[in-house]
């Protein structure tokens, strides 16, 4: 089942998304998680990519006054080969964030269509802007989606 996070930019799901991992984790759920952490420095954001707690490095580069956006594909190649080799070892898998990356078919792109086509279980999180045009990009049929940070509502992916 594919559960979707949908909250406008900025209002918390990679938070919330973190104490789902850590949740999960302590009710001793193999989870695979691929966060992004935002850091602000002078006029440029960097977003550092996280696969569980093992920090891979600077993943995407924004550049706020040229509005440049970078991307490591290494990054995002990597964490295809990683999540394709413990498919099956993994209860569910949490991706923040689906966006205008993913819908141009870059970013975890290919990550996403790889879990969709598996049936696996995954959390992923999407702008509210963006809900329809993700949904509709990736031709989903069967999905929950989740519009406010309920804990009790994703416990359902361990019970």
């Amino acid at each position: 089942m594919i559960y979707i996070l949908s909250s406008p930019v900025n209002s918390g799901k990679t938070t919330f998304l973190k104490k789902l991992y850590t949740k999960a984790k302590k009710n001793k759920k193999n989870v695979f998680a691929l966060i992004s952490e935002k850091e602000s420095v002078r006029d440029s954001v960097y977003y550092y990519a996280f696969m569980n707690d093992l920090r891979l490095g600077k993943a995407v580069e924004v550049v706020k006054n040229e509005g440049r956006i970078f991307l490591n594909d290494d990054i995002f190649s990597l964490v295809y080969y990683v999540v394709k080799k413990v498919l099956r070892e993994e209860d569910f898998f949490i991706i923040d964030e689906a966006g205008p990356v993913e819908l141009a078919g870059k970013g975890h792109f290919k990550t996403i269509k790889l879990l969709l086509k598996n049936d696996a279980d995954f959390v992923v999180a999407v702008r509210k802007n963006l809900l329809s045009d993700f949904i509709d990009f990736f031709n989903l049929k069967y999905y929950l989606i989740a519009e406010r940070f309920d804990m009790k509502f994703f416990e359902r992916l361990w019970k």
